[in-house]
Parts: C-alpha cells; sequence; structure tokens
C-alpha cells in the first residue's frame, strides 16, 4: 500500500509538468474581444480533454482524500481567466499611449483631457507620425469632416467642438499649438505639421466665433505669426485680420486685429501694407470704442515705419492723427500725443510739418493745459522731444510758443503741494507734468540757453533744485552733468548742485554723483574764475564733496557708494596737492579700512594711489605706501589684509613692475606665512603672481652659470665638501629646522641660503651646496649646470628644480607631508646673481596643508612655465645619491 501511495505521488508529480507543456498565447487587451474568447476556449478544450486522460488513467489507483484535494487545488479556475480578460483596469494598462490618448479624448472627462491635451508635444516627440495621425485630428476635426463622418464612430467626435464654451480646454490647445509651431525641431522633422496647425487655428476661429474662445486663438494668430510661411501670411491671415477689424465684431477680436496689423507690418511688404493694411487702420481708427480707438492709435507709429515713404504716411496716416487728436476720450488724447513724437521723423516734407503739425500740437497742448487732464503730463513729456523734431521748420514766433508754453506748465505746476497731489487725482496729473517738465530742462537749455538761460531758466533750475517732491530733483540731478556740458561758464550753476546734495535724498544723490566726474571739473573751474566772482570758494566745494560720502554711506547702497570713490579721482587734477592730501587722503584712507562692502574699499584703494601718483612730494607718497604695506597687509583683520590683494592687478596697471617690486612685493608675498588660509589661497591662485614669478633673460641665465661655475671653484679649492662631524651635522640640522617657516624676499650673500629652505636645501649658485640626509655637505653637480644650460625652455628656476630632484621625497602616512618639510620644493628667482630676490616657499610649521600642497602642484607648473609632467619628475627622489 505504501509503496502504491508513493507510485501515486510520482504520477502526479508529473502531471503539472504536461500542463505546464501547453502555453497561453497572450492576448492584447487592445484587440478583438470575440477573437481573444474563442482562443481562450479553444486552449480550454486541450487542457480538459488532458486533464480528463489523465483522470482516466489514475482512475484505476486508489487515491486518499488529500490527493483529491490536492488534485482540486491544482485545477484551473475559468471563470477567474475570463474575467481577468474583460477588465477595464486590465484593459486600460494593456493600452499603448495613442489609444489611451484617443480613449480619453473621446469618453474622459474634462481634467483628463486637459491632461492629455498639455502633454501632446511629449506624445508627438515619443510617438511621432502615429500622434499626428490620430490625436491631432481627434482634438480639431473640422466641422464639413464631421458632418460627412457616419454616428457610428463616436472616438471621431469634434472634442473642441462640442466644448465651445469652455475657456479652458481652448486656451490649453492654443498654447500647446503655438509651442509647437514656434518650435523648430517638430517642423523640420515632421514637414507640413505647421500648415495643418494653422488650418486647425483658423477653423476653431471660424467653429468659435460666437464665443470668447475665438480671442485664444487669434492671439496665438498673434504670436505664430514670425514662424508661418509668408504666402500663408498673404494669403490666410492678412485677410483675417481685415475682416476680424469689421466694426461688427466683437470689441475684443478687434482689439486683438489691431495687434495683427501691428505684427503684420513688420512681416509684409509696405505695397501690401499700403494696399491692405492701411485702409484697416483708418477704419479702425474711426472705431465708436474708445478702447479700439486706444489700441490703434499707440501703432500707427509701426505703419508709419512700414510705409517707408513720407508721401504715404502724409496722405494715409496724418488724417488719422488730426482725427484722433481732436477725440473726447482722454486715453485716446494721452496715446495719439505719445505716437506722434515717433511719428515726426516720417514726415518729411516740411511744408506739412509747418502747415498742419505745428498748429496741430499747438491745438493739442493748448487744450490739455485748459482741461488739467491725463493728456497734460504727456504734452509736459513730448515737448522737449517735439521740439528737437520740429527745430528746422519752427519760425521766431513758434519757438517763443514752445518756451512760454514749458513756462506756463511750470507756473500752473509749482502751485501744488505734495499733499494735494495725493488726495486729488486732477493734482496727480499736475504733479506728473511738474516731474516732465524736469525731465525736459536739458532739452530747453539747449534750445534757449544762449538768450533766455539767466533770466528764464535759471529761476526754474532753482525750482527745481529745491521742490519739495523728490523725483522732481531726481530728474533734475540725472540731467545736471548735460546742463554743465552746454553751460561750462556758468558759476550760478554751483548753488543748484548744493541744494540738491544738501536735500540729503538717496536717489537724488546717486543721481548726481554718478556723473560727479563730469560735473565737478566745470565746477571748480568756475569756483577757481576770478572774474565771475563765485558766491562759493573751492574749499566750500571740498567740504560738499566730501560731505557726499557720509550721505552716501548712511544710505546703505554699496553701488552709488563705489560709482562716488571711483568718480571722485578727477578732482586730482583739480585741487593743489597739499589740500588734497589734507581733505581727501585722510578720507579716502578710512573708506579703504571701514568700508563695509569689497567693491567700495577697492575703489577708495584706486582712488588713492591715483592720487598719490600725482603728488610731487616723495614723503607723502610714502606714507600712502606705508598704509598699505604696514596698515593694510599687517592688520589684524584677514578682511582688511585680503585688500592689499585686491589692489595689485590695479597697482600694476597705474604703475611700473620696478615700482611694484620694490615696494609692494615683499609685504604681498609675506602673506603666504598668514594664519588664514583663505589669504594663501588667494595668493597661490593669484595670475599676477605667476606672471612676475616668470624666468627672466637668457643673458641673466648666462651669468648665472658663469657665476655657479665659479663658485663650485672656490667650495671644491677650499675643502667645502668634506664630511662634518655627527656634532657639527646635528646643530647644522637645528639651524636649518628653526629657520621661521614663512615666504620672503631677501638677497642671497655669499654662503647664504634661502631663509625658507629646509634641512635638505640651502643654496644653489654661489656658495651653493647640499646637506644630504647625513648632513654632509656637496657642492653644485653637473645636473644643476645642464639645467642651467636650458634656460631657454626652463628659465632661471632651472638652478631650485635641479635641487628639487636631487632632494628624497618627503612624505608620511599616505603621502602626507612632515611639518618640518618644505611644502615647495623649488624657489623662483629673478634679476642678477648677488642682491637677487629669492622666493622661498615653505609650508607653515605645525600646520596640516595637504589641500594647499595639492593647489600649490597645480598651480606650480604654470608659475615655473614647465608641463605638469616635468613637475611630477621635480618630486621623484633620486636613483643614487648625488656625489
Amino acid at each position: 500500500m505504501h509503496m502504491i501511495g508513493l507510485m501515486s505521488r510520482d504520477d502526479q508529480s508529473s502531471q503539472p509538468s504536461d500542463r505546464q507543456a501547453v502555453t497561453v498565447p497572450r492576448v492584447r487587451a487592445a484587440g478583438d474581444k470575440t477573437r481573444t474568447n474563442a482562443a481562450l476556449l479553444s486552449i480550454a478544450d486541450v487542457m480538459t480533454d488532458e486533464v480528463a486522460t489523465s483522470s482516466h488513467s489514475d482512475a484505476d489507483l486508489p487515491v486518499d482524500d488529500e490527493e483529491e484535494a490536492l488534485r482540486k487545488s491544482n485545477a484551473i479556475d475559468w471563470n477567474s481567466l475570463f474575467a481577468a480578460v474583460e477588465d477595464p483596469e486590465l484593459a486600460e494598462i494593456m493600452r499603448s499611449p495613442i489609444d489611451s490618448a484617443v480613449n480619453i479624448l473621446t469618453t474622459g472627462k474634462e481634467v483628463q483631457k486637459l491632461s492629455v491635451i498639455r502633454t501632446l508635444t511629449e506624445l508627438i516627440d515619443t510617438e511621432g507620425e502615429e500622434c499626428i495621425e490620430k490625436v491631432i485630428p481627434l482634438i480639431q476635426v473640422s466641422a464639413d469632416d464631421h458632418e460627412r463622418r457616419p454616428s457610428t464612430v463616436p472616438s471621431l467626435q469634434n472634442v473642441l467642438k462640442e466644448e465651445a464654451t469652455n475657456l479652458d480646454l481652448h486656451c490649453e490647445a492654443a498654447v500647446v499649438f503655438k509651442s509647437i509651431i514656434t518650435d523648430k525641431r517638430y517642423e523640420e522633422k515632421f514637414p507640413g505639421l505647421n500648415e495643418k496647425l494653422l488650418n486647425y487655428i483658423l477653423l476653431n476661429l471660424e467653429n468659435q466665433k460666437e464665443y470668447i474662445s475665438a480671442a485664444a486663438w487669434l492671439e496665438t494668430l498673434v504670436e505664430i505669426a514670425d514662424h508661418i510661411p509668408f504666402q500663408a501670411v498673404t494669403d490666410l491671415i492678412v485677410p483675417l485680420a481685415v475682416s476680424q477689424a469689421d466694426p461688427g465684431k466683437r470689441v475684443q477680436r478687434r482689439v486683438i486685429a489691431t495687434k495683427l496689423v501691428d505684427k503684420l507690418c513688420t512681416i509684409i511688404s509696405p505695397q501690401d501694407v499700403r494696399k491692405e493694411l492701411a485702409p484697416c487702420a483708418q477704419m479702425l481708427c474711426q472705431d465708436p470704442n474708445p478702447t479700439v480707438r486706444t489700441s490703434i492709435a499707440q501703432r500707427l507709429s509701426v505703419i508709419a515705419q512700414s510705409l517707408n515713404s513720407s508721401t504715404d504716411c502724409v496722405s494715409l496716416l496724418l488724417p488719422c492723427l488730426i482725427e484722433l487728436c481732436k477725440d473726447d476720450d482722454a486715453g485716446v488724447r494721452e496715446a495719439i500725443l505719445n505716437t506722434i513724437a515717433i511719428c515726426l521723423p516720417y514726415f518729411t516734407k516740411a511744408e506739412s510739418r509747418r502747415t498742419v503739425v505745428v498748429p496741430l500740437l499747438r491745438k493739442c497742448t493748448e487744450q490739455a493745459i485748459f482741461l488739467k487732464d491725463e493728456s497734460l503730463g504727456v504734452v509736459s513729456r513730448q515737448l522737449g522731444p517735439w521740439l528737437d523734431s520740429l527745430q528746422d521748420v519752427l519760425s521766431d514766433q513758434e519757438r517763443k510758443w514752445f518756451l512760454d508754453t514749458y513756462c506756463r506748465i511750470i507756473g500752473l505746476t509749482m502751485n501744488q503741494s505734495l499733499t494735494e497731489s495725493l488726495t486729488d487725482p486732477r493734482n496727480a496729473a499736475i504733479l506728473t507734468s511738474r516731474r516732465m517738465c524736469a525731465y525736459n530742462f536739458p532739452c530747453f537749455v539747449q534750445m534757449y540757453g544762449e538768450t533766455h538761460f539767466t533770466e528764464r531758466l535759471l529761476p526754474i533750475l532753482e525750482k527745481f533744485a529745491s521742490d519739495s517732491d523728490d523725483e522732481v530733483r531726481s530728474a533734475i540731478a540725472a540731467g545736471f552733468h548735460e546742463i554743465v556740458a552746454l553751460r561750462p561758464d556758468e558759476p550760478t550753476l554751483i548753488p543748484p548742485f548744493i541744494e540738491l546734495i544738501r536735500g540729503g535724498a538717496s536717489e537724488v544723490v546717486d543721481r548726481i554723483t554718478g556723473s560727479l566726474h563730469r560735473i565737478l571739473p566745470t565746477l571748480y573751474k568756475c569756483a577757481n574764475s576770478q572774474t565771475n566772482a563765485p558766491k562759493i570758494n573751492r574749499s566750500q566745494l571740498d567740504r560738499i564733496v566730501i560731505g557726499c560720502n557720509r550721505l552716501i554711506r548712511g544710505t546703505g547702497s554699496w553701488r552709488s557708494h563705489e560709482s562716488y570713490l571711483n568718480n571722485i579721482s578727477c578732482i586730482r587734477h583739480l585741487v593743489p596737492a597739499n589740500d588734497l592730501f589734507i581733505s581727501f587722503i585722510p578720507m579716502l584712507k578710512q573708506e579703504v579700512l571701514t568700508a563695509r562692502a569689497l567693491p567700495c574699499r577697492i575703489a577708495a584703494a584706486r582712488t588713492l594711489f591715483l592720487m598719490m601718483r600725482e603728488h610731487p612730494m616723495s614723503k607723502s607718497r610714502k606714507t600712502v605706501i606705508d598704509f598699505f604695506c604696514h596698515t593694510i597687509a599687517r592688520h589684524e583683520s584677514c578682511q582688511r589684509r585680503r585688500v592689499i590683494l585686491d589692489v595689485v592687478p590695479m597697482i600694476l596697471d597705474i604703475f611700473s613692475l620696478e615700482f611694484f617690486k620694490e615696494h609692494i612685493m615683499e609685504h604681498v608675498l609675506h602673506l603666504a606665512s598668514d594664519k588664514v588660509s583663505n589669504i594663501r589661497y588667494s595668493l597661490l591662485y593669484f595670475p599676477e603672481m605667476h606672471k612676475l614669478l616668470q624666468t627672466a633673460t637668457l643673458s641673466n641665465l648666462a651669468q648665472d652659470k658663469r657665476t655657479s661655475r665659479a663658485a663650485g671653484r672656490r667650495e671644491n679649492s677650499s675643502g667645502v665638501g668634506e664630511t662634518r662631524s655627527p656634532v657639527a651635522r646635528e646643530r647644522r640640522k637645528r639651524e636649518l629646522q628653526a629657520t621661521p617657516p614663512d615666504l620672503c624676499m631677501r638677497t642671497l650673500s655669499d654662503g647664504d641660503h634661502p631663509p625658507g629652505e629646509s634641512c635638505q636645501q640651502s643654496q644653489v649658485g654661489r656658495g651653493k651646496e647640499t646637506l644630504d640626509q647625513h648632513g654632509t655637505r656637496h657642492s653644485g653637480t653637473s645636473e644643476e649646470r645642464r639645467c642651467a644650460q636650458e634656460g631657454g625652455r626652463v628659465g632661471q628656476a632651472s638652478y631650485w628644480k635641479a635641487r628639487e630632484a636631487s632632494l628624497p621625497r618627503c612624505g608620511g602616512p599616505r603621502g602626507r607631508r612632515s611639518p618640518r618639510q618644505p611644502l615647495y620644493g623649488h624657489s623662483h628667482k629673478s634679476s642678477s646673481r648677488r642682491g637677487r630676490p629669492v622666493l622661498c616657499l615653505r609650508a607653515p610649521t605645525g600646520q596640516k596643508n595637504a589641500s594647499l600642497d595639492c593647489l600649490w602642484r597645480q598651480t606650480a607648473p604654470s608659475a615655473l612655465g614647465i608641463s605638469h609632467r616635468a613637475a611630477r619628475r621635480l618630486r621623484r627622489p633620486p636613483k643614487r645619491p648625488l656625489p
């Protein structure tokens, strides 16, 4: 019985392998359900026959209850299998992106449709032609196609037509169509796509003509007009723009039609503009709605520019200008007055200007002064441009009328206070007019300064300089350098200048200090003049200029402060040297030390150096040099010490290289031993310093070679290379290790070595020697002399590179250096052999400088003029000890 049970289990275990031999083919959910069910039924019949055969073969064997339960558990549940095939969630998962988009656009909700429309560009990128053929026509199908299609295909209904009142769908579709048309990738990849989308946009405009959503498609046309072929623009969009300008259309469409006219004028030819768009613009100028008239009034200048003909401008646009200037709406008059100033250069006929334009402007100005509405501010703003454009055709009487009108507007506005203008809208327009008159003041000085400045314009300038409104004084301050340039011999300009600064407004001081380098030369010239007897002398003007510094520092605007500190450098040519050092030098020193912003400190330092260069006394120049070399370079604050590095480029630009080497370079190099790592990093990254450390000429190299050979002969003759005693060697090591760890400049003497070298390195050249690991002294080697002969490639530092090659490689665990070992195994030399400054770079004792060492490995090759490969060779230990 036990044997029979084992046999039945073996037979049973073989049944699943037989079932596994029958594979169920994968059925796509997007296929036909009838075909899927038939395939599953055929598979089920085959598997049922096999199961029945297997059951019949096992019927002869006795089977217990457990085996029967196991057999039932292994049976296939066909009902659940058919139910899974008909599950809609599974069908949705198995759909392709195109089928999913089609299904959502057909039966989905509004949010789902919006999602499909927004991701249309991504679908085109992934699916390509299939998306263009299936999804885009589904989003937009013309009404005629919809009527011709049978009603049995509901999946191809016009989505946008059904959602005619849904503004969100139309706006999203318009944005997506615009992004596709403006992207050149799609047109290159799918030729003809732009034309297809343009047709869809035009069809949407036709279908949505009764709804507000049509405005979205019109705005899209305005945006894509530049990306459509020229023929399509002339054939499709130009007629549409003309049709939308019809007075029977909605106001919003007529406003968009003005935008279309503006855009099309920059695309089509002047002949088409004169033939098609100019009559359309004339019709829009006569529109009953003031919003439409305002919109077209703002765009007449573009039409005048595209016509490019004075005759056409006069015949087509000048009647429109005259008609709109007489408009009852203040907004229309304001828009057309701004447009006239732009259109005046295109009216080149003097007769038209004299007989039509000038009387028109006079009438508009008188009307604005009488009404005191918003157009008064526009007239005040445009008086200067009108006067400048029409000065060739103006008579003396008309020129006098412009000046009288300007003074009338100023007199009208001066009676209004600032508090009243904040409460009354009418007073707000008057305040705007006063600001615009201040803006136009330099133009009237240019036109009437020779004859009417002292009598009529100077009192106006004094009133503007003491005005209660900061914007009025700011407008005068911004153009004060133009006034000074137009009236260079006018000492009466000094009191308005002082009054502008005395007000203390940050914006006013900012505007006037930005042009100090143009203003101060003229004012100092007037102050020093004895013939005109100025009321303010030069010392008072000095105090005013210095007082500007306190005002600007209090504002917190570091850009204005920097501009002021840079611009006052012109005073060095205007003030005597002694007064300059008494008044301005202390102020500039204080700014270098205490200015909060780093650009302000650098600007103060630059002006300080420029003033120092012009000073004739060497003692005074020495005080400025000592200020930077001792007060700044040795300051306790690292931010102040950093300034000496920041001013090195301007020192090299202002002074000579010899001056820098003599006075500044030693103190700059001393920062290599600074306790702040950022200062040391800044020194290493300093490109100007690398240039200064470059090699010298071949003549100096030849002199170095001869000197080193002579020194080697003297050392050999004196027995320098003999071995020292152990006590002497230890004493020599302790002396060298006690060398202060810094980067310094000093002059070499015979038998001396640079103070930055370690115990394995000593002087190269005259009296040069090498200490090996045992402290034995050796004279120069043939390797050093060979490197000296390669001066054209390596340079003067070749001796030091040869010495580096002779040193054993320093390093502790993981390649770290010992604190007593030199961080930089070479030095740079320049100038002649005797009295030559030597740069010795060494790590500060007791500090970890692994990152600094890595940085120097990157920057040292460029400083030495060698490759990185050659620099790596310098650190390799020698294969054999040097003799």
